[in-house]
């Protein structure tokens, strides 16, 4: 907020529209960063008191990796990164809180952008690991070749503004709330979070979720009954 007012102050005060445009730069990223604070610190709130309910729908597999790329690709095309996603079409759809579900691996994929320097690599890929009737155990995986994490870090991982000092510096901000929240998030699913990581070798996070099945009907039913509920 400090950043946020000292820009604006210094924007007032100026007269060439180029430093008044970095200054409103600075000033949406400053404010990008204050608004991620506030939603991940309610979002704590909520799963500290246990008030964040799962509102389970039809979450078809294309969205879903769409809503990745439109959201995670400018961030690593921002940084040069190579983004490779693995998606075997394991279900053409699954019932998912589509909010919750896509928050896992929105941290998760953003802090591999963060902690991976210019023309790294991040890998985010998923695996079947077992189909009964009507259910999937599937495994994904979010990996860089970033800066890593030493193993005293990996102790503190998933407590509340723990962060570890960046070799990349300054430029790298963060809450310390996305990894705790991920954690949150899969337990409430009932599934398993595990970390591989090495101080420059790159981090590893693999993440188990049991889903069920819906049908391809079931999508369409939601998508008619929604645009019902519009006339």
């Amino acid at each position: 907020m400090n950043a946020i007012m000292g820009l604006t102050h210094l924007a007032q005060e100026e007269d060439s529209i180029e430093q008044i445009q970095e200054y409103l730069h600075n000033i949406e990223v400053s404010t990008k960063f204050l608004l991620g604070l506030i939603n991940d610190i309610l979002d704590m709130s909520k799963i500290e008191h246990g008030d964040l309910k799962l509102k389970e729908d039809v979450f078809p597999r294309d969205e879903f990796i769409n809503s990745i790329e439109t959201v995670i690709g400018p961030l690593m095309r921002e940084k040069n990164i190579n983004f490779v996603i693995q998606m075997p079409k394991n279900a053409e759809c699954i019932r998912a809180d589509r909010l919750r579900f896509s928050q896992i691996f929105f941290n998760l994929l953003s802090n591999a952008a963060k902690f991976t320097p210019t023309g790294g690599t991040v890998e985010f890929s998923s695996e079947l690991i077992e189909k009964k009737e009507n259910k999937l155990k599937l495994r994904f995986h979010v990996k860089d070749d970033g800066i890593g994490m030493s193993e005293e870090f990996k102790k503190h991982l998933y407590d509340p503004f723990s962060q570890e000092r960046s070799k990349l510096g300054d430029s790298v901000k963060g809450t310390g709330i996305g990894l705790p929240i991920v954690k949150s998030l899969v337990d409430i699913m009932g599934g398993n979070i595990q970390v591989n990581s090495q101080l420059g070798k790159g981090t590893e996070f693999i993440v188990d979720l049991t889903v069920e099945i819906a049908e391809k009907d079931e999508e369409e039913e939601q998508n008619n009954t929604s645009v019902e509920n519009l006339k």
